[in-house]
């Protein structure tokens, strides 16, 4: 025992100088259509007699969603304590970037990994992950995403916050960036970052107020104009609060047509939406309302063959049961005579 310590002494201390663990690969991991979360690998190889604890984490993350628009700030990797790397041995260490959409997204994270010997020596490397599931017709599928999507069903779209494997639909801006970019601005086509509006609580009336027409905060107290009250006279005024319904909620009409009048989706043919009530709706455009997106008409096509199905075996034993009577009645008639 003593002159296995001493070993891994000697060579810990050689590690130092030379390095006796070394970073073999570092990627992503092949995406399916149904992941919920992207995994960012590490291989390493243990050249050294000694073994070592390896600890995983990230540094930072940053998505770049175009050339100018980076953010670091809402990008996190799950790590932590991977296990024990034995003497002269391969390990994967992996980190999972949990998020249910994962195509069309490009970036780099910086990781930072910790091994630490049977004799308390420890030593720290760094990788460079970089990531790129873009989709687009004039690109050849990133291998990542082999299997992921058919060339069919691709669309070239405008924005990076339109899906190009759903008719170029705006995404899901919760879904997509965790929280950071709940807004979808529709004449940007982009998700983008909704203030904090803070109001005065001392105040008895509220004096600051979110809108989500605009995604800006309002002040409240802020006094009416003469030019404003000449605009109202006039009927020129325009606003946030003309905004016809339609314009404020986020709706994907799955399977059916947005009616621009109601501001509702016309289903196709055997399809329903969830009922919502639309006055409820105080986040308006903050969330995408899904509608058209339950199937009734097979449901319903069972259900009718089903009550057929019944109404004929009632039908029969109705008929059963009356034949049955009658016969009884006949022989208590016999019977009497």
């Amino acid at each position: 025992m003593f002159v296995r310590l001493l070993c891994c002494a000697l060579y810990t201390l050689s590690l130092v100088v030379h390095g006796k663990i070394e970073i073999r690969d570092a990627n992503v991991a092949t995406l399916s259509r149904d992941d919920i979360g992207m995994i960012f690998y590490i291989t390493v190889q243990n050249s050294d007699i000694c073994g070592y604890e390896v600890k995983v984490s990230m540094i930072e993350c940053t998505e770049v969603i175009d050339e100018k628009d980076k953010d670091s700030g809402f990008m996190y990797l799950i790590g932590g304590h991977m296990g024990y790397l034995k003497p002269k041995c391969y390990k994967n260490v992996t980190l999972l970037y949990p998020n249910m959409y994962l195509h069309n997204r490009r970036g780099y994270c910086l990781i930072s990994l910790k091994f630490k010997s049977d004799h308390d020596q420890i030593q720290q490397k760094k990788a460079n992950i970089t990531f790129d599931t873009w989709i687009s017709k004039s690109v050849a599928t990133p291998p990542i995403l082999r299997g992921y999507y058919s060339k069919t069903e691709v669309r070239n779209c405008a924005s990076p916050d339109l899906d190009p494997l759903n008719k170029c639909k705006p995404v899901d801006c919760h879904r997509k960036y965790l929280g950071s970019r709940n807004y979808f601005n529709k004449k940007w086509q982009r998700c983008q970052k909704v203030p904090v509006c803070v109001a005065d609580p001392s105040k008895e009336l509220v004096d600051v107020i979110f809108t989500p027409s605009n995604n800006k905060c309002r002040d409240m107290e802020k006094s009416v104009t003469k030019s404003d009250l000449q605009l109202i006279e006039a009927g020129t005024l325009k606003g946030p609060c003309e905004e016809t319904y339609q314009s404020l909620l986020n709706i994907d009409c799955h399977y059916g047509k947005l009616n621009n009048v109601t501001g509702d989706c016309e289903c196709d043919p055997g399809w329903m939406s969830a009922p919502f009530d639309k006055d409820q709706t105080d986040v308006a455009n903050l969330f995408v309302y899904h509608m058209c997106n339950i199937e009734v008409a097979e449901w319903y096509d069972t259900s009718s063959r089903k009550i057929k199905v019944m109404a004929l075996i009632v039908g029969v034993r109705a008929l059963f049961v009356d034949e049955l009577l009658r016969l009884g009645l006949m022989q208590l008639s016999v019977c009497r005579f």
